[in-house]
């Protein structure tokens, strides 16, 4: 739950917005992996950041 939390306020903080879908899709070539990837990259960096202790269960 605390990912989709977190995806969520990304949202909320307008970090996906159109700019960086236009961005993705330019840097990327339309490659729907990379544009994921492209997209979501600072949040699976916050992601590891703020969860880097914990134990895998």
């Amino acid at each position: 739950m605390i990912f989709f939390e977190l995806i969520f306020n990304e949202f909320q903080q307008n970090k996906l917005n159109l700019d960086s879908v236009n961005e993705a899709l330019k840097e990327t070539k339309g490659n729907i992996k990379e544009i994921f990837n492209y997209l979501f990259k600072d949040i699976i960096s916050e992601i590891k950041r703020r969860y880097q202790y914990l134990p895998i269960l």
